[in-house]
């Protein structure tokens, strides 16, 4: 088994009302997950599906996803739980991740994104630095293109 931390923050130039909306906009939030080839919606607000394929070193990962909104504070704070697996890599995922928002003047918000989670399986034991190197780097990407999504959504919309 293989336990990861996960902290990253950002600061986007939307006010914290149109970051919120935003992360519950889900085809647009599959779209800052490179590898994220599906991504459906069980219960709006609660339960969602994705299907994740990436490699890791010599592994190809083909993740079925499932996450479970555990607690809302609009538009401050979302918590979810993650749980996932590779039938054919017989490997595991469980994390649990919170995206917790505040506003930085009137057009400015900081989202923060703090998790831990472990990896079990096949893929646990390639050894933890590398799974750790790549979840850094899932984390790193996913943030920078929720900042550049936002950032479009936002020209977008404007009238």
């Amino acid at each position: 088994m293989t336990q990861i931390n996960i902290c990253h923050a950002i600061t986007v130039e939307v006010d914290i009302g149109r970051a919120w909306s935003f992360l519950w906009d889900i085809e647009a939030l599959a779209r800052c997950i490179r590898g994220c080839t599906r991504v459906a919606t069980v219960e709006s607000q609660r339960n969602y599906e994705a299907t994740v394929e990436r490699s890791i070193g010599p592994f190809a990962l083909q993740v079925d996803l499932r996450m479970s909104v555990v607690s809302v504070d609009p538009p401050r704070l979302v918590e979810l739980e993650i749980t996932g697996k590779d039938r054919r890599l017989k490997t595991r995922i469980h994390q649990t991740l919170s995206l917790s928002l505040r506003a930085e003047g009137q057009d400015r918000a900081h989202i923060a994104i703090d998790g831990v989670g472990t990896v079990t399986g096949v893929l646990a034991s390639v050894g933890g630095a590398l799974i750790r190197s790549h979840i850094d780097e899932m984390v790193d990407e996913f943030a920078e293109a929720l900042r550049r999504e936002i950032k479009a959504s936002r020209r977008c919309s404007v009238s």
